[in-house]
């Protein structure tokens, strides 16, 4: 009789852990994702890039944040692939490089994650290019990456040649 008694309990035990488990570990299943926010909000990994995208692991798709504010600009330039000058030039220095677009307007920041490298030329400080793409203002990146450079903008990049 102890035994069966001892065996309940132990049932019983299990089955209250795991409710209170698994309530407490909430997980959003990947098929229950279906926006930016539920994708955000799961604490999947968002993008810098405008609009922001959120990527839930392979098979779940990437959701871009609805926004309301002016589109970005497509854009053609030409300009010299060099380093992005910083805005705080007071600081040590070091040898970092974040390469970008050298116009007579300014400087441009270039992402160019959108576009396989099979499909841009191998490019060296210095060298005259042009790209096409969308242009995002500075002032309307979410990400503070970019206030450390003195760009007018980042130009999401769909083609560059030399």
């Amino acid at each position: 009789m102890s035994k069966i008694l001892l065996i309940i309990f132990f049932s019983i035990l299990v089955v209250v852990y795991a409710y209170f488990y698994t309530k407490n570990n909430s997980v959003v299943p990947i098929k229950d994702i279906s926006t930016f926010e539920e994708c955000a909000a799961a604490g999947y990994p968002i993008m810098e890039s405008y609009p922001e995208r959120c990527s839930v692991p392979p098979g779940g798709g990437t959701f871009t944040r609805a926004t309301t504010d002016e589109m970005p600009t497509p854009i053609t330039l030409t300009g010299t692939y060099t380093c992005l000058p910083k805005v705080d030039t007071g600081g040590p220095v070091t040898l970092e490089c974040a390469f970008g677009l050298k116009t007579d307007e300014g400087y441009y920041s270039l992402d160019m994650s959108s576009i396989l490298t099979d499909n841009y030329p191998t490019l060296y400080g210095n060298e005259t290019i042009t790209v096409e793409g969308v242009l995002v203002p500075k002032a309307m990146l979410s990400s503070d990456r970019w206030k450390t450079y003195d760009v007018v903008g980042v130009i999401s990049v769909d083609k560059v040649t030399k």
